[in-house]
């Protein structure tokens, strides 16, 4: 804690093919821009469809359980609001899923 800033660490694993390194990039930049003294990063996971994000090493979201991503203003807000002292909530928004049928 510096300036009583909270250190916050957001860990990410996403599945490539299925577009979570785009996902991951833009959240990544959002963090960054929003709370330069977050670390942000993020690997590569080999189950399909999986979007695992965890902060200060607790899991708040999950793509494989919820299908959906997180919603990446609401979680700049959990980032911003934990790094002022704040509690990690147990989950993230959803983004809504708009480019998905089921027929």
């Amino acid at each position: 804690m510096e300036n009583g800033i909270v250190d916050v660490s957001v860990y990410v694993t996403y599945c490539v093919p299925c577009g979570g390194k785009k996902a991951f990039d833009e959240m990544a930049e959002a963090i960054k821009g929003g709370i330069p003294s977050a670390s942000v990063s993020g690997k590569e996971d080999d189950r399909s469809g999986a979007f695992e994000v965890q902060i200060n090493g607790k899991n708040v979201h999950s793509r494989l359980q919820t299908l959906a991503y997180p919603d990446v203003d609401h979680t700049v807000e959990v980032v911003k609001n934990i790094s002022l002292g704040g509690p990690i909530p147990n989950s993230l928004l959803q983004k809504p899923i708009t480019d998905c049928s089921i027929s």
